[in-house]
């Protein structure tokens, strides 16, 4: 288990150290690493704009970050000699649980206003 969680750990690092360096120097005209990165992102921006509209842009890097994490961690399943960290039940569960509290409580709070 503590390798597992090593492995992903090191990964996410490579991965946050990619977006870093590909979207250090933004360019008009994007490079190959920008590119792949922006369209990422993309992606992810139209998914939440479909499902939530507008009003759920603004909880874009939420979505942004746990779909990342989702997606790489399911990507660590991959390879050989490695599990997915997102197979452990408790992962599942906090993921599930931390949502649908922050977005009960979100919608108290905007019907109280």
């Amino acid at each position: 288990m503590g390798l597992i969680i090593s492995v992903f750990i090191i990964i996410n690092v490579l991965i946050i150290s990619i977006f870093r360096v590909s979207l250090y120097n933004a360019k008009l005209v994007p490079t190959r690493s920008q590119l792949i990165v922006e369209e990422y992102f993309k992606f992810v921006r139209s998914i939440v704009k479909e499902q939530a509209a507008n009003e759920g842009l603004k909880f874009l890097p939420l979505f942004f970050t746990t779909f990342t994490f989702i997606l790489f961690s399911n990507f660590l399943g991959l390879l050989p000699l490695s599990a997915t960290i997102t197979a452990h039940l408790s992962i599942t569960a906090f993921l599930a649980l931390s949502f649908n509290l922050f977005f009960f409580f979100y919608g108290l709070l905007l019907c109280t206003k």
